[in-house]
């Protein structure tokens, strides 16, 4: 998929999001950071999934860094989340309208 470039499951085709058409770059796999790749980005904020406390540690040095616990709850409601912290809630609530014209488009199918 994406001819073997990094994407954003689910977003990729829901969404249309493509790395290379927007200004967010990638920064490793979340099972292997690329520390040097986060911190030539200049965060202001890191979020990253609760899964490794050295990982924490490591990311806290380059920004604040805030971990997310929920991600057994449904993806939206991580999103939601992940767009609270960041302070967009709004731009989450037109993406999610995006999304949830495309689920129906597709349930019709």
């Amino acid at each position: 998929m994406n001819g073997g470039e990094p994407y954003v499951r689910g977003a990729y085709h829901a969404l249309g999001f493509r790395f290379e058409t927007s200004d967010i770059a990638w920064v490793g796999d979340p099972n292997q950071y690329d520390y040097e790749a986060i911190a030539a980005a200049e965060p202001d904020l890191i979020i990253m999934l609760n899964t490794d406390p050295e990982n924490y540690d490591n990311l806290s040095l380059i920004a604040p860094t805030v971990s997310i616990e929920n991600w057994n709850e449904s993806f939206l409601d991580c999103y939601r989340e992940v767009a609270n912290i960041a302070g967009a809630l709004d731009a989450f609530a037109c993406r999610c309208a995006v999304w949830e014209a495309h689920s129906a488009k597709l349930r019709s199918l």
